[in-house]
């Protein structure tokens, strides 16, 4: 039975969010409420973490009373050396944002991606405009197949990334049209044909100008670069919360069986 006085009990499943700072991201605070939505005795703790400290904190996790972490994204491609087991999705993505601790070894996987997957499903997107050809983008392109997608446009200023990232996940993406558009800051991005359009690029600034479309979503940022621009819906990292409880609740709370 799920505590709803916040009181960590002796069979309460204590988990961590890591961050440099992790007091100030909602994260943990949205984890809890989902928690006590699902009538699960556990609890999440922000931990503010320095970037000197932390391969220190995720080594201890071995013999640490936590039973897990969900790492925010200035930490999430350092943990990945420090698991003991990596996901298929960390080994195609190259970045991990959550660790189960499992008799005491650290099993990575990537929630944001199967976060995203939701994202579309929820909003029956058909068409989507993909601005980036990073690791974010790459966790999403393995989980399209679990939405109503039909069509993905690869926005990048260098064409060649998006056709390595195309021919890389060639299988995630069977079945799909797939094109490739060029967008610098001497061409316009045009969103306006696609129901969505996701930014996957860290950096704070666009390089290209954009046409916006219907529905605009920054991964990494709340009011990031595409709220600038945003004429219609805007989804930043604070709407994106939702599904990444649900995604990240899946993955910590995964049978004690399944160590992978």
């Amino acid at each position: 039975m799920m505590n709803m006085n916040d009181e960590i009990q002796i069979n309460t499943k204590v988990y961590g969010f890591l961050g440099e700072y992790a007091q100030q991201n909602r994260f943990s605070v949205t984890m809890n409420t989902f928690f006590k939505s699902q009538a699960t005795n556990a609890m999440m703790i922000p931990m503010n973490i320095r970037a000197d400290d932390f391969y220190y904190t995720v080594s201890g996790l071995r013999h640490a009373k936590l039973n897990g972490v969900v790492i925010d994204k200035e930490y999430r491609h350092q943990a990945v050396d420090l698991c003991d087991h990596c996901s298929d999705d960390v080994l195609a993505c190259g970045f991990c944002d959550v660790i189960r601790v499992h008799n005491g070894l650290l099993y990575g996987d990537v929630a944001i991606g199967r976060a995203l997957a939701m994202l579309l499903e929820h909003y029956e997107i058909g068409t989507l405009a993909l601005y980036g050809s990073g690791a974010l983008a790459k966790a999403l392109l393995l989980h399209v197949q679990q939405s109503a997608l039909k069509k993905i446009t690869l926005y990048h200023d260098r064409v060649e990334s998006c056709m390595h990232l195309a021919r890389a996940f060639n299988g995630a993406l069977e079945g799909l049209e797939v094109d490739i558009v060029r967008a610098n800051h001497e061409m316009i991005a045009d969103f306006s044909k696609h129901d969505m359009a996701i930014n996957c690029v860290d950096e704070s600034t666009l390089f290209s100008p954009v046409t916006p479309s219907h529905m605009m979503v920054d991964v990494s940022d709340e009011n990031g670069a595409f709220s600038a621009v945003a004429t219609g819906t805007y989804f930043g990292y604070d709407a994106l919360l939702p599904y990444m409880n649900a995604t990240v609740y899946t993955i910590l709370l995964k049978d004690e069986n399944e160590p992978g």
